[in-house]
């Protein structure tokens, strides 16, 4: 898969690949070269994020200013699509020049790290005040995580599988309570007109159904996300320095990470 470290690649030159591939389709679909699942906006934005969450895997090693730069670039995409093609391309050659050779397992280890925390954070915040905005918050912050753990799946296959399946499970309740919510929110706009009975019957179930999943995914990314930041990153990159060294993960690691299901 491209999505993924490969082991005839140093690790910088594999983040540069996966980030520039992932700016490749999105001009490939700017371009109207490629024809998209989705909407354009919506594949290419997608892209994009899969392309950040690649950038901060390198934040460190190219530096704050170039950082930041491309980091909002690729976050602001959908305000001025028209100029996305040209600024694309130079984005291509950017990346092109990161300077990305000296990248390590510690590099990498403290970007997961980080990406762990603050999808953490945004947990404790969303349980904290539980509003749409700090759900979709950390759904967000959840999802960078995702495609980060995506990148790293080939340094053990068999726990990382697992890792990405649940996290991708609490990012699909989210979502689900997400849709709903905007679907209520359609139908509670009366136009100064009191809503019908039936409405505020489906309403009501509307919000219900909400809250439910709302308990539903905190339950389970509070499952995910109880082991500390540093004992994830830990974890990460011993198996990464193991695969760069040619040597295979055993079942232990899947007892490790306290997850049976890997085993059956």
């Amino acid at each position: 898969m491209n999505y993924q470290l490969r082991r005839n690649q140093t690790l910088g030159a594999n983040l540069r690949r996966i980030c520039r591939k992932q700016v490749e389709d999105a001009l490939e679909i700017v371009r109207g070269e490629k024809e998209p699942d989705d909407t354009p906006v919506h594949e290419t934005r997608k892209h994009l994020k899969k392309a950040r969450a690649a950038l901060q895997m390198v934040s460190d090693e190219i530096g704050g200013a170039r950082f930041k730069k491309q980091d909002h670039f690729m976050a602001a995409f959908a305000d001025w699509q028209k100029q996305a093609a040209p600024q694309l391309e130079k984005l291509q050659e950017e990346i092109a020049g990161w300077p990305v050779e000296s990248l390590d397992c510690k590099n990498i280890r403290c970007a997961a790290q980080r990406a762990y925390k603050a999808a953490r954070h945004a947990l404790d915040c969303a349980k904290t005040k539980p509003t749409p905005e700090n759900f979709h918050e950390f759904r967000s912050e959840a999802k960078r995580l995702l495609y980060q753990l995506r990148i790293l799946r080939p340094i053990n296959p068999l726990v990382i599988d697992a890792l990405i399946d649940d996290l991708d499970s609490v990012g699909e309740v989210f979502g689900r309570s997400h849709d709903l919510y905007f679907l209520g929110e359609r139908l509670r706009r009366d136009d100064g007109q009191p809503p019908a009975r039936e409405t505020r019957e489906l309403v009501a179930v509307i919000e219900a159904t909400e809250l439910e999943l709302q308990n539903r995914g905190l339950d389970l990314a509070e499952r995910f996300f109880e082991e500390r930041p540093r004992d994830f990153g830990h974890r990460l990159g011993t198996w990464l320095q193991q695969w760069l060294r040619g040597e295979a993960p055993t079942v232990a690691d899947a007892l490790v990470c306290h997850d049976a299901s890997v085993l059956n």
